[in-house]
């Protein structure tokens, strides 16, 4: 599909992403970011290629990184970035390709510091997600320009991975699912039906008993890498604890679960078990484990699932990658059967849990997105929670991460097939595709009036209705008619579950896909200390300077508990209540004006 954005709320992310962070990102990579952890990436890679001497740098995964700012490159070099872009492009491919091994093998870990561990540690040493990683680059890359440079080093890889792997060979699988989704565009790629036959197979072989991963660990050959204990695995940690197609509750590690069921979605249009399993996963997340942000994973122990109804505000975990994995299986999801309410997901995710984890500058990434933050609390159990965005992590997934989503945005927008053209994310701009043309002109979140036209002769077009779980459908010829929707996105009160215990008793504000924050900035006090009504009226307060111009923020009359003996610890003299005016901004824009305490959920009167 061809497509165009130009839209007032998105150009802002997309061109930061385009011309802030894919550069900065360039710098982490290559240790050139003052005073960020290094991350020793490109180092491994020159080192792998024999182009350096020294020591491998990083965790078992860190080829990841690279493999992931080159497919969000490649989506930007798909809508016209230059030439200096395509320079670094081609630069990191041309190493991996050198650092690539004559029988496909590529993994700068395993060719630096254990070449006799390879395929010994499924679980943990992350070979396959590392793969998956570079075969998804270099579908974007070879998409994007119809070079097959960095597609014949993935095209090698997957002919060993397929050499290695199946019946008859060996029948392990990873412990962090991603090259089964990979292996689905690698398929679609090059039309060898091999690779789906291979993603197939790793998906069934979870669940399988005795475990692989039990079995793994007990080899000779095998190499701790985290894990040195004798216990047998969790196998729940790494959903092998059921075949795919008999779980219906999510469990384990959020990144990990989102990447298997995005790879179940993608086969589960010819196999109705997987279709079904895909169904009650995706209500287990969004009933009983999701946040009001889209979020996921809320623990940040193994950064997992805990139990349904299990989602505290101040201790969230809320991966950045997890968010963005929700939106992966919810998108496949939404196509696969054709449902809008899927989309309704992919939108709260992506407008909350997962623009919230880039600052306005582009140079600064949350990894962990919670719901409420007090600065200077040292209470270990928060030690994950930063109140700042960070220049960078020794585990950087999330940062490159977000720049393929936010540059990949038009495939979610839009979806154009033979017979319709689905319109499911209202972000201004052209899409064409096999004919047809679509175009959106919307000054959404803020504004609910969305105008589509439709060009390309007979077919059905299908515009979402936000919250409503179905698409308003006109089936004609097309030929530049424009349809008119508007949608409410005025500010409305919500209120949790009665089983999530830790918002009981209070109330968030969204308005349209916005989920929507207090911050201590442009308050007049912490918002721990207001409390408002569930029947609180909203009228649009000053934008903050420091947001984009197009930012409503709102405001609405608040009691504030004023406190008049901070000496005691406990004290029998009540707070005084007064009127004060509260301010709420996006979720996403919160922490962009120095410390401060935030809060979604507030408290009722």
């Amino acid at each position: 599909m061809k497509a165009r954005i130009d839209d007032t709320f998105w150009n802002r992310a997309i061109g930061l992403a385009r011309n802030v962070i894919l550069q900065y990102q360039w710098d982490a990579l290559n240790d050139n970011v003052p005073g960020a952890d290094g991350s020793g990436c490109l180092h491994n890679f020159r080192l792998a290629a024999g182009l350096e001497e020294g020591e491998f740098h990083g965790f078992v995964f860190q080829d990841s990184d690279l493999y992931k700012w080159l497919e969000a490159a490649s989506f930007a070099l798909a809508s016209g970035s230059g030439a200096d872009l395509e320079e670094k492009v081609d630069e990191a491919i041309a190493l991996i390709a050198k650092a690539q091994e004559p029988d496909g093998y590529v993994n700068t870990y395993f060719a630096i510091k254990a070449p006799e561990s390879k395929w010994a540690n499924l679980r943990e040493a992350h070979e396959l997600y590392c793969a998956g990683h570079l075969i998804e680059a270099a579908v974007a890359h070879y998409g994007a320009t119809g070079k097959k440079t960095l597609l014949d080093v993935a095209v090698k890889l997957a002919d060993l991975i397929d050499s290695v792997f199946g019946h008859g060979k060996s029948l392990g699988y990873p412990g962090h699912e991603e090259v089964e989704l990979a292996l689905v565009k690698l398929a679609k790629a090059t039309g060898e039906t091999r690779y789906l036959d291979l993603a197939k197979h790793f998906i069934s072989q979870r669940g399988s008993l005795p475990s692989y991963f039990d079995q793994e660990k007990k080899s000779l050959g095998f190499t701790a890498v985290w894990d040195s204990s004798n216990n047998p695995v969790n196998l729940a940690y790494h959903q092998a604890h059921l075949h795919p197609v008999d779980q219906d509750t999510a469990v384990g590690h959020a990144v990990r679960a989102m990447y298997l069921y995005s790879a179940m979605a993608d086969l589960a249009a010819e196999d109705d078990d997987l279709l079904s399993a895909c169904k009650k996963l995706y209500a287990n997340v969004t009933k009983r484990q999701m946040y009001i942000t889209g979020g996921v994973g809320s623990t940040p122990s193994g950064e997992a699932f805990t139990h349904d109804y299990d989602l505290p505000p101040d201790t969230a975990y809320s991966e950045t990658c997890a968010a963005i994995g929700l939106m992966m299986f919810a998108k496949r999801m939404g196509d696969v059967t054709g449902e809008a309410k899927y989309y309704d997901t992919v939108e709260r995710a992506l407008y909350n849990g997962v623009l919230s984890g880039v600052s306005l500058s582009g140079r600064e990434f949350f990894y962990v997105n919670p719901l409420s933050v007090h600065p200077g609390a040292s209470n270990p159990e928060r030690s994950h929670v930063k109140p700042v965005r960070q220049a960078w992590f020794p585990c950087a997934c999330c940062p490159p991460n977000l720049s393929r989503t936010l540059l990949s945005l038009a495939d979610y927008a839009v979806r154009i097939s033979e017979s319709a053209a689905y319109v499911n994310l209202f972000i201004s701009g052209e899409y064409e595709s096999g004919g047809k043309k679509v175009k959106i002109e919307t000054q959404y979140p803020y504004s609910g009036k969305v105008t589509v036209t439709a060009w390309g002769g007979r077919f059905a077009l299908k515009i979402r209705v936000p919250g409503q779980s179905r698409y308003q459908e006109e089936f004609r010829v097309w030929n530049g008619e424009a349809t008119v929707l508007e949608f409410d996105v005025s500010p409305r009160i919500l209120f949790s579950h009665p089983k999530l215990s830790y918002t009981r008793g209070m109330a968030a504000m969204c308005a349209g896909p916005l989920a929507y924050c207090a911050e201590e900035a442009g308050n007049s006090d912490s918002p721990d200390f207001f409390r408002i009504s569930p029947d609180s009226v909203f009228e649009l307060a000053e934008t903050p300077k420091e947001f984009p111009a197009e930012t409503k923020a709102y405001k609405t009359k608040a009691s504030k508990l004023i406190y008049s003996d901070s000496s005691s610890l406990y004290t029998q003299e009540p707070p005084i209540i007064e009127e004060a005016d509260l301010v709420l901004v996006p979720y996403h824009l919160w922490g962009n004006r120095g410390l401060g305490d935030m809060r979604v959920w507030l408290a009722l009167e």
